[in-house]
C-alpha cells in the first residue's frame, strides 16, 4: 500500500511541477541570496543609524515639504484641539446620566443588568466621542486634504485604543472588587491596566505615525529609522511592562475569578510566561528588524498583528477556561461529575480551537510575505497547500472532540445494571452512538487524508477506484461479515434492543453490555459473557421495554370466602402502594384476579402487580412475604395436594382388611407422585 500511494505521488508532483508557475512545487533555500542578505541588511543598518543622528533636520523637511502642498498644522491642531474638549465634556456629562440611571451593582438579582449598562454606556460615550471629533474636523479642514488625512489616521488610532482599553477596564475595573471579572486586586488590575493604556497608546502612535509618513513620501532611509527607533521604544516599552505586572499576570492565569486552580498545564504555563514572553518579544523584534533590512516593509505590520493574534488568543483561553469550569453540585447521585453537553464540547474544544485559529490566523499574516524574502522562495502552491492542510486540520480535530462529547455525554447514561436505569428517550441514541463514532471516525480520516493529499497536488481518483475495488472484493469475499452487518443494521433500526437492557436470544440471554458492527456482547445475570453476531439471532425477546407484570399463584380450601379474600388482597396492594420505600416502584398495585382454575382438593387464586423492569424481583420477594403474613392473620391454609383413597369392602375391625387398604393408599400415593407431589 505504501508503495502505490508513493507511485501514485510521484507523477502527480512531476505534473504540479510542469504546471506550476514558479516551475516548483516545494520551497527553495537560496544560501548565495542569504548570504547577500545579510551583507545587504548590515550596510542598510549602517545607514539607518547614520540617518539616525540626522532625523531631526529630515523631518523638518518633510514638514517644510508637506506645508508647501497646502498643510496648515497650526489650523489642524487648533481644530483638533477644540472638538476634542468638546467631545470630552459631551462625553463626561453622558457618563454621569448613565451612571444616575444605572441599576444598583451590589444587587444580585440586577447584576447582570448593570454589566450590560456599562457595556451600552461605553458604547454610547466611544460613539459620542467619535461623532463630535470626526464631523466637525472633516468640515472645517475639508480644504486640507493633508491635514484631513492625518486627523482621520490619528483618530482612528485613538478610537480603537479607546475601544480596547474600555473593554480591558469592563474586565479588570468594574469600581467594586466583588465584581471584577478577574481574580486580580483591586491594585493589581489597576496597575494592569495603565500598562496596557500606556503600551497600547505607545504602539498605535507608532504604527499610524509609520504610515501617515509613508504616504507622505518621507525617504526610505529616514522612514526606517524612525520605525528601528519607535520599534524599540514599544518594545521597551512592553518588557518593563511585563517585569512590572508579572506576579499580577501569573495570578491571573494560575487562579480563576472564584479562587480556584486551573489545570496543571496553566500552573506551568503560569510560572514561566514572563520566559516566554520575553523570549518571543526579543526574537520577532531581531526577525522584524532582520526583514526590514532586507527590505520587507510589511514585516513591521506583521509583527503587530501577529503579537495582537497572540495576545487574543491568550486572552479567550483564559476566559474559556473560566466559563466550562464544572461546578461542585453537577455532580451525579453515584458520584461522578458529568458536564452538560454543550459545556463539555467547550472544555475539549475551545482552547485547541483558539490557539489553533491563532496559528491559522499567523500563516495568513504572514504568507504573503514569503514570496518577498530574498533568500527563501516559497512558491504559491506550497502557501496555498500549507493553508489548506492546516484548516483541514484543525477542522477534523474540532470535529473529532465534538463527536467526542457527544458519545461521553450520551453514552455514558446507559452504562451500569439494569435495575439502575429507567427507560428513556435518549437511551437508544447512546445505543448508536458508538456505532456512529466508528463510522466518523473512519469518514474524518478518509476526507482529510483525501484533502491533504489533493492540496500537495496528488491525483486522488485512483485511489477512489482502488477503494472501489477493495470493497468488491470485500463483498463478494465476506457474504457472513455482511449479512451480519446487514442484520445489525436492521436491528438497530427497529429498535429491538439498547445497551443495558435484558434480552433472550434462544441461545443465549443477559444484559447487552456492547454493540459493534458485526455483533452484539451480552452478559448473563451470572456473569458469562456471549458475543453473538447479527446474523445468527432469528428472535429478540426484550424483557427490558415499558413494564413488567408479575403473577403468583397459590392454593386455598373450597371453603375459603374469595370475595373477602380479594378485598384484602385489594388493602394489602393500597398499603404496599403507600410504602416510602417500594411504593413508587408500582406501576400498577397488588390485586387479585379471583379464582382461575378448580382442582380436586383447591381453588388456584391469581394475584398480579404492574412494575418496572428490573424491579420485579425485588417487589416479589416483599410480595410474598406480605400474602403469607396475610394468610396467617385471615387463617387461611394454603391447600396442599390430597389424595382420598377408599378401599370398598373394607372392614372395620379386620387387621388384614385394613392392612390391605394401607398398601392400595400406598400404591395409589405412588402413582400420583410420579407426577408432581403426594399429600395426605
Amino acid at each position: 500500500m505504501v508503495l502505490l500511494i508513493f507511485s501514485i505521488c510521484i507523477p502527480a508532483f512531476s505534473m504540479a511541477q510542469e504546471h506550476s508557475p514558479s516551475n516548483r512545487i516545494l520551497l527553495a533555500l537560496d544560501v548565495s541570496g542569504g548570504v547577500e542578505s545579510i551583507i545587504k541588511a548590515g550596510q542598510t543598518l549602517d545607514r539607518v543609524m547614520d540617518e539616525s543622528a540626522r532625523f531631526g533636520p529630515s523631518f523638518s523637511v518633510f514638514l517644510a515639504d508637506m506645508v508647501q502642498y497646502g498643510f496648515r498644522p497650526l489650523t489642524a491642531i487648533g481644530a483638533a484641539t477644540i472638538c476634542l474638549l468638546v467631545a470630552i465634556l459631551v462625553e463626561i456629562a453622558l457618563r454621569r446620566v448613565f451612571k444616575r440611571v444605572a441599576p444598583p451593582p451590589d444587587n444580585p438579582q440586577t447584576r447582570t443588568g448593570s454589566v450590560l449598562w456599562r457595556i451600552a454606556a461605553e458604547i454610547a460615550a466611544l460613539v459620542t466621542f467619535g461623532l463630535l471629533v470626526f464631523l466637525p474636523l472633516l468640515i472645517v479642514l475639508r480644504n486640507d486634504p493633508v491635514a484631513t488625512a492625518i486627523m482621520v489616521a490619528v483618530l482612528t488610532a485613538v478610537l480603537l485604543v479607546r475601544a480596547a482599553e474600555a473593554l480591558v477596564r469592563l474586565v479588570l475595573l468594574s469600581g467594586f472588587e466583588s465584581e471584577h471579572l478577574t481574580a486580580l486586586s483591586s491594585a493589581d488590575a489597576t496597575r494592569l491596566y495603565l500598562s496596557f493604556v500606556a503600551v497600547a497608546s505607545l504602539a498605535a502612535l507608532a504604527y499610524v505615525s509609520a504610515g501617515l509618513f509613508a504616504q507622505g513620501g518621507l525617504a526610505e532611509i529616514t522612514l526606517l529609522a524612525f520605525i528601528f527607533f519607535s520599534r524599540g521604544i514599544v518594545t521597551l516599552a512592553l518588557l518593563v511592562a511585563f517585569v512590572v505586572n508579572k506576579h499580577s499576570i501569573r495570578h491571573l492565569l494560575v487562579y480563576r475569578r472564584d479562587g480556584s486552580i486551573r489545570s496543571a498545564a496553566w500552573q506551568r504555563f503560569g510560572a514561566m510566561w514572563h520566559v516566554f514572553a520575553a523570549g518571543y518579544i526579543a526574537l520577532s523584534f531581531l526577525a522584524t528588524s532582520v526583514l526590514l533590512l532586507t527590505g520587507v516593509s510589511e514585516a513591521n505590520g506583521a509583527a503587530l498583528w501577529s503579537f495582537l493574534v497572540l495576545l487574543v488568543a491568550v486572552v479567550l483561553s483564559i476566559w474559556l477556561d473560566g466559563l466550562v469550569q464544572e461546578p461542585a453540585d453537577d455532580a451525579d447521585a453515584d458520584g461522578s461529575a458529568r458536564p452538560m453537553l454543550l459545556q463539555d464540547i467547550a472544555k475539549r474544544t475551545g482552547v485547541p480551537s483558539v490557539m489553533g485559529a491563532a496559528a491559522i490566523a499567523l500563516l495568513l499574516i504572514w504568507s504573503p510575505i514569503w514570496s518577498d524574502l530574498p533568500f527563501l522562495d516559497v512558491s504559491p502552491p506550497v502557501r496555498s497547500a500549507l493553508l489548506q492542510i492546516g484548516v483541514t486540520m484543525f477542522l477534523t480535530f474540532v470535529m473529532w472532540q465534538v463527536v467526542n462529547s457527544v458519545s461521553y455525554h450520551f453514552g455514558a447514561q446507559s452504562q451500569g445494571p439494569i435495575h439502575e436505569q429507567e427507560p428513556v428517550a435518549g437511551t437508544r441514541f447512546g445505543t448508536l452512538v458508538p456505532l456512529f463514532k466508528i463510522m466518523l471516525l473512519i469518514g474524518l480520516v478518509f476526507v482529510s487524508a483525501i484533502s491533504a493529499l489533493s492540496a500537495l497536488g496528488v491525483d486522488v481518483l485512483p485511489l477512489f477506484a482502488g477503494a472501489g475495488i477493495i470493497g468488491l472484493a470485500i463483498g463478494l469475499g465476506s457474504q457472513t461479515l455482511v449479512k451480519d452487518v446487514v442484520s445489525g443494521l436492521f436491528f438497530l433500526i427497529d429498535d429491538a434492543f439498547r445497551i443495558g437492557e435484558y434480552v433472550d436470544l434462544g441461545t443465549a440471554k443477559g444484559t447487552v453490555e456492547k454493540v459493534s458492527i458485526r455483533s452484539m456482547r451480552l452478559r448473563h445475570h451470572l456473569g458469562t459473557v456471549h458475543t453473538i453476531p447479527y446474523g445468527e439471532i432469528t428472535t429478540i425477546a426484550n424483557m427490558s421495554r415499558d413494564w413488567v407484570v408479575m403473577r403468583a399463584e397459590f392454593r386455598v380450601p373450597f371453603d375459603v370466602d374469595t370475595d373477602n379474600l380479594r378485598k384484602r388482597i385489594k388493602s394489602l396492594g393500597k398499603e404496599l402502594l403507600a410504602d416510602p420505600e417500594l411504593g413508587d416502584k408500582f406501576l400498577e398495585p397488588l390485586k387479585s384476579t379471583g379464582v382461575i382454575g378448580i382442582e380436586e382438593s383447591a381453588m388456584i387464586i391469581r394475584c398480579k402487580y404492574t412494575t418496572r423492569p428490573g424491579d420485579q424481583w425485588e417487589l416479589r420477594r416483599r410480595v410474598y412475604e406480605e400474602l403469607r403474613r396475610l394468610f396467617e392473620r385471615e387463617n387461611i391454609p394454603v391447600a396442599v395436594r390430597q389424595v382420598h383413597v377408599r378401599s370398598p369392602g373394607a372392614s372395620a375391625s379386620g387387621q388384614s382388611q385394613n392392612a390391605g387398604g394401607a398398601e392400595a393408599a400406598y400404591a395409589a400415593a405412588s402413582g400420583d407422585g410420579a407426577e408432581g407431589g403426594v399429600g395426605t
